[in-house]
C-alpha cells in the first residue's frame, strides 16, 4: 500500500501507541500531568487502515499506572491485532496472573523516568518477565540513556528504548548520549523505537529534520534491532499534533530502502512481539 506516495509493505506494525478512552469507563487521575484524550481503538484502527498499517503494541499510559485495565481490556478485544506493554504492577503479580497477561498478549512491563531519577529495578519482577520471554521497556530524557546503561548491564531480559532515548537532536550523533545508544544497540539485546520524533526535535512541528540523522544512523548500525512507533495521540507534546500519515510517511524516506523498510515495519516487531 502507498501513504502519500511511499509504500507501505504488508503486515507493517506501529509498535508504541496508547489508549485512554473511552474515558467514563477509564476515568483519568484527578489531577493528570498533561490533558488526556478520549482516545479509543477505533480512532486509531481508521487511522492505521488507512495509512496501510495493520498491527500495533499498545503501551498503557504512565498517568493511568499502576492500573492497567485500558491495555488488558483493549487485549481481549483485539487479540490478532494487537500486543501490549504494562506498566509496572503493585507487587509481584502472582504467576497465575502473568500467565494468564501472557496470554493476553502482554510482552513487557514499561518503566517512566520522564521527570525523574533514573533508578534500579524490582529484580524479581525482571527475573518473571524474563522466564516469559518479555522485555523491559523504558523511557528516559536528555542525558539519562548515560545513567540507563550502567543499570542495565546484566539484565536476563530484553531492553526497548523508548523514542530515541529522547536525546536532543542539538547535541548531535557525536556526543556521548547518542554514542552510547548506538553501542547499547549495538549490544545485540537493546531495542530502540525509531519513534516520536518530536520528543527529540527543536523543531515544533513536521518534518522535524534534525533527528533525521540520528534515525538513519541507528537504522545503519543495528538495523535489525530498530522498530517504528508513532506515538499516537501524541500527549503532553507543546507543539502542533502531527497527522498518523505524515509520520508514517516521513520514517519511509528515512528509510528509503524497500529491504531495510519492511525489516523496520514487519520484521523485527514479528520477532519481538511474536504476531
Amino acid at each position: 500500500m502507498e501513504v502519500v506516495g511511499v509504500a507501505v509493505p504488508d503486515g507493517a506494525c506501529d509498535t508504541h501507541i496508547h489508549f485512554y478512552g473511552p474515558l467514563a469507563k477509564y476515568p483519568p487521575p484527578e489531577t493528570p500531568r498533561y490533558e488526556i484524550p478520549d482516545a479509543c481503538p477505533e480512532d486509531l484502527f481508521a487511522l492505521q487502515d488507512a495509512a496501510g498499517i495493520s498491527k500495533a503494541v499498545v503501551v498503557n499510559a504512565a498517568v493511568s499506572s499502576p492500573d492497567n485495565r485500558r491495555t488488558f481490556d483493549a487485549l481481549r478485544q483485539y487479540p490478532s491485532r494487537l500486543r501490549g506493554i504494562i506498566t509496572e504492577p503493585v507487587g509481584i503479580p502472582t504467576d497465575a496472573e502473568l500467565e494468564q497477561w501472557d496470554a493476553l498478549g502482554v510482552r513487557g512491563v514499561r518503566y517512566s523516568y520522564v521527570g525523574k531519577r533514573v533508578e534500579g529495578f524490582d529484580s524479581r519482577l525482571i527475573a518473571r518477565i524474563a522466564e516469559l520471554g518479555w522485555h523491559l521497556q523504558i523511557q528516559v530524557e536528555d542525558l539519562q540513556i548515560l545513567d540507563l546503561d550502567g543499570l542495565v548491564a546484566d539484565l536476563p531480559c530484553q531492553l526497548v528504548i523508548d523514542h530515541m532515548g529522547r536525546i536532543p537532536a542539538a547535541l548531535g550523533v557525536q556526543s556521548a548520549p547518542f554514542q552510547c545508544l548506538l553501542r547499547m544497540a549495538a549490544k545485540g539485546t537493546t531495542w530502540v523505537k525509531l519513534s516520536a520524533p518530536m520528543r527529540c526535535s527543536g523543531e515544533r512541528q513536521l518534518p522535524y529534520a534534525d533527528v533525521r540523522d540520528m534515525a538513519q544512523l541507528l537504522m545503519k548500525e543495528s538495523p535489525d534491532r530498530m522498530l517504528w512507533g508513532s506515538d499516537w495521540p501524541h500527549v503532553n507534546h507543546a507543539g502542533p499534533i502531527p497527522a498518523y500519515a505524515e509520520l508514517l510517511r516521513l520514517i519511509c524516506e528515512w528509510v528509503p530502502e524497500e529491504g531495510l523498510r519492511r525489516k523496520l515495519l514487519v520484521d523485527n516487531p514479528t520477532v519481538l512481539y511474536g504476531f
